[in-house]
């Protein structure tokens, strides 16, 4: 009769050594940040690689050792087993707390306020503005214009007068005979005329009865010269004195305010307590010594010996 002989962990799972174990094949444990996976498989296979395969190795197992598909079916079996009480084990173990503190409790309260408001306000409002303006302007103009205009007119006119009269005087009797005549000139850009000379001549004759006489009168005036015209000085207007407006101006006003307010409001308060410290039942040494007693434990042994349960036997 041949004896079947045992196979060790090392001969299903030759790969474990260069990061193809359980631990490789785990996704996305709860230790992934803290530790590397093909370390924690050398660790694992150099303390228990010699232990006899378990049962549920040898179900995989073949002459080339256990596959890669069936090693990630084992290793997904393995964490979903374990899956709540590494969690809680690794919390544990990362927790952060005070070791000489027993007790760190938090207690939240919340109150719920609502509140309504109705009310009516009014208010009136009145006055009376009176205003007065006082204006006084006083003024003292003074306007000056120079005068410096020449008007100068020549002149130069000769004046011809010829009478003469004859007839036949049947009975006697006297004639007289006047005349007069005058001359006017326009300065230059003027409208009114200036006088410039003047003539008169005075002509008598006596005749008698059944005689001819006859009269011949000749005048010539003749009136040379310049005429000049001349206006200078200063021609000043002054205005001065003294102007006031007053105005006076009144006003009321009057104004009613009426305001109705209407509302509600909800409001919620949250209080939250922290109680904490030593509630007296254990002496701080006691707790201290505890918190030596928890570092002892390691977490990651604990998670290879749960894994050691299902894949070895505990002969070698």
């Amino acid at each position: 009769m041949t004896e079947v002989k045992k196979r060790t962990l090392n001969d299903a799972l030759p790969t474990a050594y260069i990061g193809g174990g359980i631990f490789s094949h785990f996704t996305a444990p709860i230790w992934k940040d803290d530790f590397n996976a093909a370390d924690l498989d050398l660790l694992f296979m150099t303390r228990y690689g010699e232990r006899l395969a378990a049962p549920l190795i040898e179900h995989f197992d073949t002459e080339t050792g256990v596959s890669e598909d069936n090693i990630t079916r084992i290793s997904s079996m393995l964490y979903a087993v374990n899956r709540s009480s590494w969690e809680h084990l690794y919390k544990a173990n990362t927790a952060e707390y005070n070791p000489i503190e027993n007790t760190d409790a938090y207690e939240t309260e919340t109150t719920n306020n609502a509140t309504t408001t109705n009310g009516t306000s009014e208010k009136t409002e009145s006055g009376k503005n009176s205003t007065t303006d006082n204006l006084t302007r006083t003024f003292n103009e003074t306007e000056a214009h120079e005068l410096g205009e020449t008007d100068t007119v020549t002149h130069n006119t000769t004046v011809k007068t010829d009478v003469s009269e004859s007839g036949k005087v049947d009975s006697s009797g006297s004639n007289d005979s006047n005349s007069s005549g005058e001359n006017s000139l326009f300065g230059f850009n003027s409208t009114s005329a200036v006088n410039a000379d003047s003539n008169s001549a005075t002509a008598k004759a006596t005749q008698t009865a059944n005689s001819t006489a006859s009269t011949t009168t000749e005048t010539t005036e003749a009136t040379t010269g310049t005429e000049t015209d001349a206006k200078t000085g200063t021609n000043t207007d002054k205005h001065t004195g003294t102007v006031t407006d007053g105005r006076t101006v009144e006003s009321t006003d009057s104004a009613t305010d009426s305001i109705k307010t209407t509302g509600s409001e909800t409001g919620e308060i949250t209080r939250e307590l922290h109680r904490h410290g030593n509630i007296g039942v254990t002496t701080n040494f006691q707790m201290i010594q505890g918190e030596i007693d928890l570092w002892k434990w390691k977490f990651i042994e604990t998670v290879m010996l749960d894994i050691c349960k299902y894949i070895a036997l505990s002969i070698y």
